[in-house]
């Protein structure tokens, strides 16, 4: 008898990587695996998982053109055919229901597929996947980076900021996440808590409750690190210098991207280097009003530190300290 179940090459020699796209994110996730296949040591050892509802074969025509030229591998799964509904799951703002297609990589991806490295859609990776992908996981099911000064850490009951990660970046042992079922518990843990801040993210932080392994937080450089001083990160002078300086993936979090005509993140320019080697070579954003620029060129003045709304959130316990003593 003809088996007519989906045939994978074997998993093994594979370095196994995933993102979760919709047709929104197609040119950010073209602009993050071409990094990865630029500074890969081995880019035909490659394998990438392309979780979507959306995308079809048309829209990724060239992506997967540049995947094969390099001997990598791309696999577009379509999360529909997963008996799962989102509906009623936390979303606002610039967050889609994509983000929840990471807790769907334990069903979806083969059974002799025992790790996995996920990435989000905007980053750009600086640094040979490989060494990220050795990493050893110490007996936990996960590895990522802290969130630095994550203000949200107790709305999840963790006991301190340490303890919640960012999801941008996982390393994940799919063999405990089956067994543990961590991902049917962060979606259990989404849908009875509707008003989660940063939806997926808090729920596999309070599922998971601080027993992940630390990765070395250059392989998911935040925004904050450029927006915020040492003292509020609670991080040493020098660490968060050799953060800034030397990153291993460039996660662009917050909802300013370097697609944006008026985003001003410092490094920018590695976005449209990744980009350049892919079919939209030469691509920029289109130039908006005045109104636009105004604000671009009064960004690139004022260091993040210095902006009000900035200075707001850091001095903010100091203020409400004072008030407290004064009322004494």
């Amino acid at each position: 008898m003809v088996s007519l179940a989906p045939s994978f090459p074997r998993a093994p020699r594979f370095i196994e990587i995933a993102f979760c796209c919709d047709d929104a994110y197609v040119q950010p996730l073209t602009a993050a695996i071409a990094s990865v296949i630029a500074t890969a040591q081995e880019p035909h050892r490659l394998r990438f998982w392309l979780l979507s509802k959306t995308l079809r074969e048309p829209a990724i025509r060239n992506l997967r053109a540049h995947v094969e030229a390099s001997g990598a591998c791309l696999m577009l799964q379509d999360v529909s055919r997963v008996n799962r509904s989102f509906t009623g799951v936390p979303l606002h703002g610039y967050l889609s229901e994509a983000g929840y297609y990471r807790l769907l990589l334990p069903e979806m991806l083969p059974a002799d597929c025992e790790r996995v490295l996920y990435l989000d859609c905007d980053l750009i990776v600086c640094r040979p996947i490989e060494e990220l992908w050795s990493v050893d996981l110490q007996g936990c099911s996960t590895a990522a980076v802290q969130k630095p000064r994550a203000e949200n850490f107790r709305a999840v009951g963790l006991r301190s900021e340490e303890e919640y990660f960012n999801s941008g970046v996982m390393l994940l042992d799919l063999v405990r996440w089956r067994r543990d079922r961590l991902h049917e518990q962060a979606l259990t843990y989404a849908l009875r808590h509707p008003r989660l801040q940063f939806h997926d993210q808090d729920a596999l932080n309070a599922v998971i409750r601080g027993h992940w392994h630390r990765l070395d937080p250059r392989w998911n450089q935040q925004f904050r690190i450029f927006k915020f001083n040492s003292g509020y990160l609670h991080l040493p002078s020098h660490e968060l210098q050799r953060l800034r300086r030397d990153p291993f993936i460039v996660h662009y979090t917050t909802a300013s991207k370097p697609w944006h005509f008026d985003n001003d993140h410092p490094l920018r320019d590695r976005y449209f280097e990744a980009l350049d080697r892919t079919h939209y070579r030469g691509w920029r954003p289109p130039v908006p009003g005045l109104r636009k620029w105004l604000r671009r060129a009064t960004r690139q003045i004022l260091p993040h530190h210095l902006r009000p709304k900035v200075m707001r959130q850091m001095y903010r316990p100091h203020f409400h300290a004072l008030l407290a003593l004064l009322h004494l």
